[in-house]
């Protein structure tokens, strides 16, 4: 009688799992990211330069807050981190760059940009936009 060979594996190596990435983060904290963070049920941690732009969060301590540049080593390191990254800044260059960065060198899996504007370049770079008005979809 022929042995049986499994056609899937059952078993795997600790280097063949990768963690999942659950958590995610925002880039800017400005009126649309305020909205954004006071409608969400989850923590995100929220990366913005100007330290005043977390007041208007209705609850600041649900969030991990950091205060940095967008493009610095450190965000850029948390950046790698993320499952869902959320870009509300309005610099649509650094926004892209980012979005990239993101999808290409760090494989976050969901990447969503604010733009107003559903672009070709966007969906070519597996980019999602959004809006204000579509929020929901994130």
């Amino acid at each position: 009688m022929p042995e049986k060979v499994a056609t899937h594996k059952r078993y795997y190596d600790t280097d063949e799992i990768k963690a999942p990435r659950l958590n995610k983060v925002m880039i800017g904290c400005g009126e649309l990211g305020t909205t954004i963070a006071n409608r969400t049920r989850r923590s995100l941690t929220i990366i913005d330069r100007d330290p005043k732009a977390f007041e208007s969060l209705e609850n600041p301590a649900r969030h991990n807050l950091i205060v940095a540049e967008a493009t610095t080593p450190e965000a850029l390191e948390i950046i790698k981190t993320a499952g869902t990254l959320i870009i509300t800044i309005r610099n649509k260059e650094t926004a892209v760059f980012l979005g990239q960065y993101a999808k290409l060198v760090s494989g976050v899996p969901r990447v969503f940009i604010n733009s107003a504007e559903d672009s070709v370049s966007y969906k070519e770079l597996k980019l999602k936009t959004f809006t204000k008005d579509t929020i929901s979809k994130i």
